[in-house]
């Protein structure tokens, strides 16, 4: 299992396919993030992708140094 004491930073995020991509999303280790929207605007589709997932959602997923993006989701801490 890959160790979670780092950054995790999505690049070229995109929730939907119709949306323009985030360059770039950062979440600090040790904090609380909250993610809000309306139905239908890619809150699921998010944690599904970084839990390894299908999912519509696509990005480069980095945890600290490492390359999460094609790592499967029993590896994922």
């Amino acid at each position: 299992m890959v160790c979670c004491a780092a950054m995790l930073t999505l690049t070229n995020l995109r929730l939907t396919a119709e949306m323009q991509p985030l360059p770039q999303v950062q979440f600090a280790a040790g904090q609380i993030h909250v993610v809000l929207g309306r139905n239908r605007s890619g809150k699921t589709a998010l944690c599904r992708l970084l839990a390894g997932l299908p999912s519509s959602a696509s990005a480069q997923i980095q945890m600290g140094d490492a390359d999460w993006t094609q790592l499967a989701p029993r590896h994922r801490s």
